[in-house]
């Protein structure tokens, strides 16, 4: 059984004091929309609560990490001299399954498809890639709507959040991760 509190004095020391209030409202909100949604509440608040283990870990770290655990990433060349915080999720996925013992595939999937989806989403990676998108500390231009269509229709709250990530990166002048595109075309005809 894996242990919640051992999971929050985890990220107590290891996260910002505003991303730790993001993981747990987050973890809160997923678990919410997965009952709403007929999925398992228990196991939504803790694929939530491990979602973002590494994501206060500077780049360098999350590189050499990734190089010395040998991660399988996706576009790792990419990420690596790109978007390094991207690695956060895979990362992530081996500290969960290390610290935490977490071998539970559908957590483990959804923790590693939080921050871009991918060609090949359950309903439950979808649900935590849009509770960490919608979550109650998140306040960008349209994440209200984003939090309604959620209750609605978790597909359609999938690919409005894959268009709002997208859509920001064209924004910023910033590099999209190749699989982003992928996943868009894919999902996007999907609707």
């Amino acid at each position: 059984m894996i242990n919640e509190v051992k999971i929050i004095n985890y990220l107590r020391k290891n996260l910002t004091k505003q991303r730790f209030n993001h993981v747990l409202g987050m973890a809160e909100f997923a678990r919410k929309l997965a009952l709403h949604h007929g999925l398992k509440g228990d196991k939504a608040k803790l694929a939530g609560l491990l979602h973002d283990l590494a994501r206060n870990w500077n780049e360098k770290k999350l590189i050499e990490y990734s190089k010395n655990r040998f991660l399988r990433i996706p576009h790792k060349k990419f990420i690596m001299e790109f978007q390094p915080i991207l690695l956060h999720s895979f990362v992530g996925v081996d500290l969960a399954k290390k610290i935490f013992h977490v071998k539970d595939k559908n957590i483990l999937s959804a923790i590693a498809k939080h921050s871009f989806g991918a060609v090949q989403m359950s309903s439950f990676d979808k649900l935590i890639y849009v509770a960490d998108l919608a979550a109650p500390d998140r306040t960008y231009r349209g994440v209200e709507f984003l939090r309604k269509i959620a209750y609605k229709n978790l597909d359609q709250a999938f690919i409005e959040g894959i268009k709002k990530k997208i859509s920001h990166l064209l924004e910023v002048n910033e590099k999209i991760y190749p699989e982003a595109v992928r996943v868009w075309n894919f999902w996007v005809k999907q609707d």
